[in-house]
């Protein structure tokens, strides 16, 4: 009976112990806690999928915590780690620094049951709450040893709709301050020159930037924007918007999805100015070979009517040459 009785308080202080261990990791003494490794007793299905991520950008550790509505599929991870992650690269890079487009390959998953890090091969690893590491391709930009891995920061999160976004470096110089992206984004939204949002203003923007929330609705977003409920986001409201920690890197995010939209445009708009001189250069090159060919035409034309000429006259002789001949030859034997 006393057994009986001490078995449960064992299992319940275990189930305690390993849900509440931390890990220290590197010289720094940042801790943070390792993910729970015991089966849920409650139903959390209706509870969001929440993953701790963390990478190296230009010699910092970053640790952002990722929401999805389900336990995510290996490629889905890595589009939105790389959607996060790309903008915080082109947002924190060092002046004199490269821009890299930032691009995870692989993932390992720290295991706080054994304490050390684990490769992370398939998404049935994956619990809620887990902490990961993503790894860039080796380069002297970055250090990917899991050493001095922050406390998570929780943050609006996004996806790219449309697929996986490979884009070339292309930034240089100083990066944009903090006070240009808010500017940038608030004109870029503001559809009409209002001064002004509207809802309808919020959600063609991140349609345009092709970004889908995965912490947040739309109508969430715009009623946090909407500080004083009026149903417009004044210039000042986005300010505070996006002054929030938890917003920084959904405005770097829709600040260089839109600085990408603007190269595009501008790099449309001169391919199509090339295409165009190139079409002009085709046509005069068409027209100019055409007036070469018309006048090798004339003067073969010019050649061959000479030429008939001078057969007609070499004929004729010959005809008269020919009846001289006869008449003299009759006369003799005639």
């Amino acid at each position: 009976m006393l057994l009986s009785n001490v078995l449960p308080v064992l299992f319940r202080f275990r189930v305690r112990f390993c849900a509440t261990r931390y890990i220290t990791t590197g010289h720094s003494g940042t801790m943070y806690s390792g993910h729970q490794q015991v089966m849920q007793l409650a139903d959390m299905s209706s509870a969001p999928f929440t993953l701790r991520i963390a990478t190296d950008i230009y010699g910092k550790k970053y640790n952002r915590e990722f929401t999805f509505s389900e336990v995510p599929l290996v490629h889905d991870m890595i589009n939105v780690v790389e959607g996060q992650y790309d903008a915080i690269g082109r947002s924190k890079r060092p002046p004199g620094y490269p821009d890299i487009p930032f691009q995870a390959q692989t993932f390992q998953m720290f295991d706080s049951l054994q304490e050390k890090w684990t490769d992370l091969y398939s998404s049935q690893q994956l619990v809620s709450g887990a902490q990961l590491y993503c790894f860039q391709p080796e380069s002297i930009w970055h250090s990917d040893i899991q050493e001095g891995v922050p406390v998570s920061q929780r943050i609006k999160t996004w996806v790219s709709s449309g697929g996986r976004v490979l884009r070339m470096a292309c930034d240089s110089g100083i990066p944009p301050s903090h006070s240009e992206k808010i500017r940038s984004t608030f004109a870029e939204a503001d559809i009409g020159n209002k001064g002004f949002l509207i809802f309808n203003d919020m959600s063609q923007l991140l349609t345009r930037c092709e970004m889908q929330l995965t912490t947040a609705t739309v109508e969430e977003l715009f009623l946090e924007a909407d500080t004083d409920g009026d149903g417009n986001i004044s210039y000042e409201e986005w300010v505070a918007f996006c002054l929030d920690a938890s917003n920084a890197d959904l405005i770097s995010g829709i600040y260089f999805r839109c600085k990408d939209m603007w190269s595009t445009r501008k790099g449309a708009a001169s391919n199509q100015l090339q295409l165009v001189a190139a079409r002009d250069a085709a046509r005069l090159l068409e027209h100019e070979n055409e007036a070469k060919w018309l006048k090798h035409r004339a003067i073969a034309q010019q050649n061959y009517e000479d030429a008939r000429r001078e057969a007609a006259i070499a004929r004729q002789k010959a005809s008269e040459a020919a009846e001289r001949e006869h008449s003299t030859y009759s006369q003799l034997y005639g």
